[in-house]
């Protein structure tokens, strides 16, 4: 007896939850709509309306889309930098090679202009 009347209970409680969420499906459903219908309403009355909405849509918007995207815009500019310090150390050696030919080359200059004068 005792357990029909626990599985009546739970019978009982599982019907309640069921009706609560499809009511409130139901009222989320015509609530949408109607804002829906609002907001088509004004956009088409009231141009002005709908453009300060869409204003405060963005105002809201950036600072969610720039907190949710620094981690990714954090990781390019890491390997963009890396990137460039491969680049940079590259060319560093291509300079100091060039650098020493160069000083060679202002050497030899040097020592022939000595001869030419000495001469």
């Amino acid at each position: 007896m005792k357990k029909s009347h626990q599985l009546n209970r739970a019978n009982t409680h599982y019907s309640l939850r069921h009706d609560f969420n499809s009511l409130y499906k139901r009222i989320e459903f015509m609530l949408f709509c109607l804002i829906s219908v609002v907001f088509l309403v004004t956009s088409s009355l009231n141009k002005e309306f709908s453009n300060k909405i869409s204003e405060i849509f963005i105002d809201i918007s950036i600072p969610v889309v720039n907190f949710a995207s620094f981690p990714i815009n954090v990781t390019i500019d890491l390997l963009t930098n890396f990137k460039e310090l491969v680049q940079a150390r590259s060319d560093n050696k291509v300079l100091k090679a060039e650098n020493a030919q160069l000083r060679a080359f202002y050497i030899r200059s040097l020592n022939i202009n000595n001869e030419n004068k000495s001469t």
